[in-house]
């Protein structure tokens, strides 16, 4: 029985009725020195190594400052909102999913906690902001 003789230009030799494939030399790195006495490794590209670590440096900072950044909703939504009707009259108006229904209003103060929207509803009393 003879295996992998089928296989074109194969300089493998023969050994009874198996076939042993001659070792494939390992890549050689060769060391030089240069002008002023430095090792240097004949067929490395280091200058490309160290370009594909400051991309990938690059890329994964982005990508952590991406990560940390808080989305932009909860930065530009206030939790409760002073809503003026076109009447004039104001009140507060918890700021969820569902805004006040139909038209005729209008957001005049924002604030972030209940007692701010109160202190802000009194502001626009006394500015007669709202009646």
């Amino acid at each position: 029985m003879r295996l992998l003789s089928w296989l074109p230009g194969n300089d493998a030799a023969d050994v009874g009725e198996v076939r042993i494939e001659p070792l494939l030399e390992p890549h050689i790195v060769t060391r030089r020195l240069n002008d002023r006495g430095e090792a240097e490794f004949a067929g490395r590209n280091d200058e490309g190594d160290f370009l594909m670590k400051c991309l990938a440096t690059a890329l994964g900072t982005l990508l952590l400052a991406l990560a940390v950044t808080p989305s932009a909703n909860a930065v530009v939504r206030p939790e409760w909102v002073v809503v003026r009707w076109a009447y004039g009259d104001c009140k507060i108006w918890h700021n969820d999913v569902n805004g006040p229904a139909g038209a005729g209003w209008k957001a005049v103060a924002f604030a972030g906690s209940y007692p701010e929207a109160r202190a802000k509803l009194q502001g626009l009393y006394g500015t007669r902001v709202c009646v």
